[in-house]
């Protein structure tokens, strides 16, 4: 799609005028992130016009919607380009330094990138608490016990097993490197340490190997201090991304309550919280098997292979990238989504407590969201975009039906 296209469907969009025949169209190209320069532009123009208006001469109706009162759909659809679609060239994402602004208008307006939006729905303002800000945050417990909390640790060696040392870099980031002369795979007791991301929290860690990963919030890795004998082998609960440092002498595994992930060098992701019905592996690059018992697929990149905890069968599918890596990329990121599955996702980021009362609407969501903002802010887009609505008491946020 040519970026001219876009800026016209979203215009037609932003006024309600979008035909239902063009929103599938338009959703793909908007969950694509390829034209997100565009709406963040957009948002930034929008918010500076509404701060130069005259206070006294506002209305209830949305500034874009004002201005294009006097153009029909028909016309604006006339007007749209035609012919061979182009893949327009990769611009840069909202979270880049460049570009923050765009993601601080996304708060302001960003209630239209919802697809549950209703036309005329008022924004219900409630009482909310501030809530703490995540971010990187997790627990180290080495082999004999000790439990260090890494984001009150200083930088520099946190402690020696053997041969390898454990650090704590400049970054923030965890890293085990050879202790003195010694070489990376000498001689030396093999010690597992775990590490542990509360809710709330998430962090990054390099293995002995050279493997590194990202932990999500909710998620802990029991891996050695250094990989010996015929493979690397490590254990996770809730999610993590691996950048598998390539060796064929020693293949890598990853088990996740009952799936087990083979690779030799590859890059991918693994969700598995006790909270979600399926495990589910998406492949980024590289080639991986997952199996189960006697089940067993073989992914090519792109690829998601789910497990259902009654089913012992792989379910194949090509998701969404964009929004399966989202939170790697410090994003919320829904397509369709259900009340319940996001906020499953929000109450483990923000480390609270959710309530469902009464019968909730069949509604699904989509949208882009910074997971660096107040839940409060969330919240107040996702109950802008109509139907549910939200109380945060306290550490427990309530989720009713819209009156």
């Amino acid at each position: 799609m040519t970026y001219e296209r876009f800026s016209c469907l979203l215009e037609l969009y932003k006024s309600d005028r979008l035909p239902p025949e063009s929103l599938p169209e338009f959703f793909q190209a908007l969950d694509s992130g390829d034209f997100d320069a565009i709406v963040g532009e957009d948002m930034v123009r929008h918010i500076r016009r509404i701060r130069e208006e005259d206070p006294g001469e506002r209305s209830d109706t949305p500034l874009w919607t004002r201005e294009m009162e006097q153009t029909t759909w028909e016309e604006m659809m006339a007007n749209l380009p035609s012919g061979p679609s182009l893949q327009p060239v990769r611009p840069i994402r909202w979270w880049k330094p460049a570009v923050a602004a765009a993601a601080v208008a996304l708060l302001a307006i960003g209630a239209w990138l919802f697809m549950g939006r209703q036309p005329g729905h008022q924004l219900v303002r409630t009482t909310v608490v501030p809530h703490t800000i995540p971010g990187n945050k997790a627990i180290l417990t080495l082999g004999d016990g000790t439990r260090m909390v890494l984001d009150s640790m200083s930088n520099g060696t946190l402690a020696t097993q053997g041969n390898v040392s454990v650090i704590k870099l400049a970054n923030g980031q965890l890293s085990y490197r050879p202790a003195g002369n010694a070489a990376s795979d000498g001689a030396g007791p093999v010690v597992y340490n775990t590490m542990e991301t509360p809710r709330g929290g998430q962090y990054q860690l390099t293995l002995p190997d050279g493997t590194k990963v990202w932990l999500n919030s909710a998620s802990t890795i029991h891996y050695p201090n250094r990989f010996a004998g015929t493979d690397r082998r490590v254990q996770i609960t809730g999610e993590a991304y691996f950048e598998v440092a390539a060796n064929a002498r020693l293949p890598f595994f990853v088990e996740a309550r009952n799936m087990t992930v083979q690779v030799l060098g590859t890059e991918f992701d693994l969700m598995a919280y006790s909270d979600e019905e399926t495990v589910k592996t998406t492949l980024v690059s590289g080639g991986i098997r997952v199996s189960s018992g006697a089940a067993h697929r073989i992914l090519k990149p792109g690829q998601q292979a789910s497990l259902s905890g009654q089913t012992p069968v792989f379910t194949l599918s090509s998701p969404s990238l964009s929004e399966t890596l989202a939170w790697k990329e410090g994003k919320f990121r829904f397509t369709n989504s259900g009340i319940q599955p996001m906020m499953r996702q929000i109450a483990r980021w923000y480390d609270v407590n959710v309530v469902y009362q009464g019968q909730l609407p069949d509604v699904a969501f989509t949208g882009i969201f910074p997971r660096k903002e107040n839940v409060a802010e969330l919240l107040e887009v996702l109950q802008e975009a109509g139907k549910v609505h939200f109380i945060i008491d306290g550490n427990t946020i309530v989720v009713t039906a819209a009156k």
